[in-house]
């Protein structure tokens, strides 16, 4: 267990640092899309997975043991698709304008001028994007040149008061939602011991992510394709979902019936996928 959850772990910062790595390679106007696109097949991947492992098992198809194989080997295919992904031309975090400022390079500027030019919003390009005249290869920028600019960008981004409590939302809901899909099983376990029940734990999985794929999937791709207003409609659907989703945990934990408990999954984990998704 202890090397499950070490794994995990290491697996969970990897899908960060994918996820930042296709925000590097697409353009900011696509960003909406690629959320869509990446979030939607995440969604059928972990449907497929659910799907298959249940029928391997209730069928007597595979044991554990091969299980655990067959997912190692889907796990390797995997790592060396990866390899030939194209590497980002650009780094996320210091995009280059395109076209040239009268203001010339901004290392040029007066330190005292910088913030106010920032302030002003002269170096904003609409939708947030930063359209900082064209400057050396960020390979000779120093230590310290790189740290000053990524502070800037912090004071910058969370001084929003909709991306800081939004951001808030998304680290203690992943915590809620890690914890809960790493100790349902025992509390499935718990409410119906599995030698006196026959054991839907996978398919209660692969009906939980056919239906957060159907509502999640159309959400996300759907999202990628609207415009709506999230300052005002954001801390709505933050507060109705998320009251949800902590009634449906509590139905989960005080229910004496498998089955509520299932249930109760299910719309939580639904809930989580939408939620998630719009924050992204």
């Amino acid at each position: 267990m202890q090397a499950m959850q070490f794994a995990y772990a290491v697996v969970t910062a990897s899908e960060v640092a994918y996820f930042s790595y296709i925000y590097s390679i697409v353009e900011l106007k696509h960003y909406r899309k690629a959320t869509s696109y990446c979030r939607s097949v995440q969604l059928l991947g972990y449907t497929m997975g659910s799907v298959l492992g249940q029928l391997l098992v209730s069928f007597n198809l595979m044991s554990y043991n091969n299980n655990l194989v067959l997912t190692l080997v889907l796990i390797s295919i995997a790592l060396v698709t990866s390899l030939f992904l194209p590497m980002p031309q650009r780094s996320m975090f210091f995009h280059r304008s395109q076209e040239r400022h009268k203001t010339g390079n901004v290392e040029e500027m007066d330190a005292q001028e910088l913030p106010e030019a920032l302030g002003r919003g002269d170096m904003c390009a609409g939708d947030g994007e930063m359209a900082e005249p064209p400057e050396e290869p960020v390979r000779t920028r120093s230590c310290r040149q790189v740290l000053i600019q990524l502070w800037r960008d912090f004071l910058q981004c969370y001084s929003t008061r909709e991306l800081l409590y939004w951001s808030v939302w998304w680290a203690l809901a992943t915590c809620g939602y890690n914890q809960t899909i790493n100790y349902v099983q025992v509390l499935w376990q718990h409410e119906e011991p599995s030698q006196n029940f026959t054991v839907y734990n996978g398919g209660v999985e692969a009906v939980a992510q056919s239906t957060v794929f159907l509502a999640g999937a159309a959400t996300a791709y759907g999202i990628g394709f609207t415009q709506v207003d999230w300052a005002q409609w954001g801390e709505l659907a933050l507060g109705s979902f998320s009251g949800l989703g902590a009634a449906a945990l509590f139905t989960m934990t005080f229910t004496a019936n498998i089955w509520d408990c299932y249930a109760s999954y299910i719309v939580f984990k639904c809930l989580y996928i939408l939620l998630i998704t719009i924050a992204m």
